[in-house]
């Protein structure tokens, strides 16, 4: 299954969107990394889980985590990691704190 990334938000569980706000607003996304098409970050949650998401062409293509969650497709923490990807139309401003302060669309 692949799904638009800027789309995401409705192909998700309202409670996992929620959940993932909350992580990504809570500073909980670290070490969030860039190769190509490939996006890995550390989430904090109960445990550190990694998460590992190919976005090619706007498009989410694949996605994992070490996280237990398997209760559906994707847990919060990928959610997370999606939130941190520069939506379209944004233009990046700076780092702080591990997370991307834009200068378009939702700033955190």
């Amino acid at each position: 299954m692949s799904f638009s990334l800027e789309k995401f938000e409705a192909r998700l569980p309202k409670d996992i969107v929620k959940k993932g706000h909350a992580y990504f607003t809570g500073f909980l996304v670290e070490d969030l990394t860039r190769d190509g098409d490939r996006w890995q970050a550390d989430v904090y949650g109960t445990s550190n889980y990694t998460v590992d998401v190919v976005i090619k062409e706007g498009e989410v293509v694949s996605w994992f985590c070490d996280c237990p969650y398997d209760w559906g497709p994707i847990c919060k923490h990928v959610t997370a990691v999606f939130l941190c990807k520069e939506p379209p139309g944004a233009s990046w401003k700076y780092w702080k704190n591990g997370l991307l302060i834009k200068t378009q669309g939702l700033i955190y």
